[in-house]
């Protein structure tokens, strides 16, 4: 079964990858790139080519609460990744993967 990978994002920067296989979601708002994770990760009909890996910028997920960012990170479904913005330093990609390697060996790796 083929899976395809999304973008969500603000267009100017979210457009290129069209050309790269991607499907794009345009929004600029973070309660409707939550709603399009929701979404995509809900799909289950393989006729529609699932998504595998749903790339969503820094902005976007920044103000998400704990819980949210369970519900679309937890259980079977596409990878959330976060990427960064033109404008971002908001390293938030970063920051969860110290804080998942905390969780998991007990201290932090790096300052």
């Amino acid at each position: 079964m083929k899976k395809n990978a999304a973008i969500i994002g603000p267009a100017n920067l979210i457009t290129g990858f069209r050309a790269l296989g991607l499907s794009i979601y345009p929004t600029v708002s973070e309660d409707e790139a939550l709603k399009l994770i929701k979404q995509l990760r809900a799909e289950k009909d393989p006729s529609k080519n699932p998504i595998a890996v749903i790339f969503v910028t820094e902005q976007l997920v920044a103000n998400i609460s704990a819980k949210d960012w369970l519900d679309i990170t937890g259980g079977d479904g596409p990878a959330i990744i976060t990427i960064p913005s033109l404008k971002s330093n908001l390293q938030l990609g970063s920051k969860k993967l110290d804080q998942l390697t905390e969780k998991a060996i007990g201290t932090k790796l790096h300052k």
